[in-house]
């Protein structure tokens, strides 16, 4: 009789450190020499020691959490403060049940994140890592973390990426511009017939970079003196209106800004920020789509911006500026956008002047703020074509895109909007009320005088977005619309409801990590195989031959996860069936279910003692 002692790695380590051939759940002991096991001898397992980190299973829908990029409410503020909503995140929607080991739930939570987050600034940035304890390695939760990033590289779309802005049956009228009375080529939109009808088209690729980012527009092809055109930044809508053609919201009003004397001037269009040429009197003008509780029925419509009165206006005090004479020889216009903010500018090859910049507290001479309904900005043109000689065109120099968004529309939009913008995701599935919620708040409401301050960034070196990043965990009634959330045991979070991440870090990231370990279960049964030996034991689940040679139970009412050791009250021995003696060199020790499949939630050192004997002699009685 011999005891074997088996193990992965010579320390008590929770990580291992080895090959491939030394896995915790799969390793090789070679032998010095030669191991010599009896004829007609038998093989049992007498322990193991195994550290587990455990599994969670997961149903189709079953977890939930919400994310929210935001305003910090203070104690007593409500929603009406804020410029976002929780977003519903579920880490589980394609599959009926799985049982995932730590490192996949980790993965799981950050694929989860990384797809519903939806702020394009933080998109395809999203982070989750399991976290150790430095010196033990033990299991201590998960790292949540969000990203920035803030290269900026100036591209201008392809033809292809141009949509018609306007309506919706010439965006499917393709290929683009020959049903529309526009084309679009290289940058430059221009118009083709004359025809009593504005024309549009909304760059729809990749949504601009709020860190620092512009759009910037070529406008001295514009050759009517008395002309109505503009550029801006919008968000792309999907769907119609209820009346079918255009593409605005259900909740706009198009009809309030200017005069629809002339179906030249139809008004039905919407731009989230706006800066054009008043066809009257030829003035630059800027407007954005708010809401107006002065109207009958509360919803967003166009509104104009009075530049005149921003003290940061290189125009304060002044008249607006006379665009149709321009005689200050400007040849584009640049809109720029720093988290929250949006500021517009004028230049030419010898001057910059400001249109607007940010001013605090003053809500009628400032751009609303980017909230999540119109997080993902768009490039927008619009041209008059009532004109005989039809000849105007606008070029595009190019706008600092999210270029790390994996797949943003690519291209076809109309096969998954869901894939886009959270306002997309809204019309798509019949759920705008939830972007008016946020469009009507008082904030954005122009029939009242109530601010809010509009975020920049970050002081220098802990640059970020400087915005509120949460995980909600738990049912919230100050960040409501959460109440299915239940994942504060899983992640870790069992005392709190919101989970607040920290401010930044120099490296462009905010990141939390949990309070405790998180609870997880050990679900599926374990065996020991001893792979290289002659035992027959047979899997009938499988339907086939066996080297397994010992049952782990895991539902004793014994500790489940971490550090276990386990001993058989009665040893089980397997016949070897060797007639002779077997001259061994390794043994092959594995951990599996009863799908004989690895068991890979085991980590660092694994230990398995062998009793292997001769067979006893049956007793024959006289």
């Amino acid at each position: 009789m011999s005891l074997v002692i088996c193990s992965n790695q010579p320390d008590d380590d929770l990580i291992s450190t080895e090959s491939s051939v030394f896995e915790p759940w799969s390793f090789r002991n070679s032998l010095s020499s030669t191991y010599q096991v009896p004829k007609d001898a038998q093989v049992a397992l007498q322990s193991c020691k195994y550290n587990l980190d455990g599994s969670v299973d997961l149903a189709k829908n079953s977890e939930v959490y919400y994310q929210y990029t935001g305003e910090n409410l203070g104690i007593d503020e409500t929603m009406d403060k804020s410029t976002a909503l929780p977003i519903k995140t579920i880490l589980q929607t394609g599959t009926s049940v799985s049982e995932l080991s730590i490192e996949q739930l980790a993965s799981k939570i950050e694929e989860s994140m990384n797809e519903k987050v939806y702020h394009p600034m933080l998109r395809d940035l999203c982070e989750c890592s399991v976290s150790r304890d430095a010196t033990t390695s033990a299991f201590e939760g998960y790292t949540f973390k969000y990203k920035n990033n803030e290269t900026l590289t100036s591209v201008v779309p392809a033809d292809n990426k141009a949509l018609d802005g306007l309506y919706l049956d010439n965006r499917l009228g393709l290929p683009l511009g020959s049903d529309p009375l526009w084309t679009y080529t290289n940058g430059r939109f221009s118009t083709v017939d004359a025809m009593p009808f504005v024309q549009s088209v909304i760059l729809a690729d990749k949504p601009v970079s709020t860190f620092t980012g512009k759009m910037k527009f070529s406008i001295d092809a514009i050759n009517k003196p008395v002309n109505f055109w503009g550029v801006g930044a919008t968000r792309f809508v999907y769907n119609a209106d209820s009346a079918g053609d255009h593409c605005v919201p259900e909740y706009f009003n198009g009809d309030t800004l200017w005069p629809k004397d002339s179906e030249s001037q139809d008004q039905d269009f919407m731009c989230d920020f706006f800066v054009y040429q008043d066809p009257v009197t030829g003035e630059l003008k800027l407007a954005h789509a708010v809401a107006d509780s002065t109207l009958e029925v509360l919803k967003t419509t166009m509104r104009d911006v009075d530049y005149t009165d921003n003290v940061n206006s290189d125009y304060y005090g002044l008249p607006r500026y006379d665009v149709a004479t321009n005689g200050d020889g400007f040849t584009s216009v640049s809109i720029e956008f720093v988290n929250q903010r949006v500021n517009v500018y004028l230049e030419n090859s010898r001057t910059r002047k400001i249109v607007l910049e940010y001013e605090a507290d003053n809500k009628e001479s400032n751009f609303k703020p980017i909230n999540q309904s119109c997080w993902d900005l768009f490039p927008f043109m619009f041209l008059n074509t009532e004109d005989t000689s039809f000849t105007n065109s606008i070029t595009f120099d190019g706008v600092d895109q999210c270029s790390w968004i994996k797949d943003y529309y690519d291209f076809d939009m109309f096969k998954d909007p869901t894939n886009g913008s959270w306002y997309n995701l809204m019309e798509t599935i019949g759920e705008e009320e939830d972007s008016l919620l946020i469009e009507t708040r008082p904030w954005n409401d122009y029939g009242t005088a109530i601010v809010i301050t509009h975020k920049g960034l970050i002081a220098s070196p802990n640059k970020f977005l400087h915005i509120t990043n949460a995980l909600i965990v738990s049912p919230s009634t100050q960040y409501s619309l959460s109440d299915d959330a239940n994942t504060a045991k899983l992640f870790g979070f069992s005392n709190q409801s919101v989970v607040i991440f920290p401010d930044a870090s120099p490296d462009l990231s905010k990141s939390t990590t949990s309070d405790e370990v998180p609870t997880l279960l050990a679900q599926k049964t374990m065996f020991v195989r001893l792979e290289n030996f002659t035992q027959q034991t047979t899997n009938a689940f499988q339907g086939n031959r066996s080297s397994i040679i010992a049952h782990i139970p895991r539902f004793d009412g014994q500790v489940q996860t971490g550090r276990i050791y386990h001993e058989p009250k009665n040893l089980i021995f397997l016949d070897l069936n060797n007639s002779e003696e077997l001259n061994i060199n390794s043994f092959d020790i594995s951990f599996c279910y009863s799908n004989e499949t690895y068991v890979q939630s085991l980590t660092g050192q694994s230990v398995v003692v062998l009793y292997i004997r001769a067979r006893p002699q049956e007793r024959v009685e006289v």
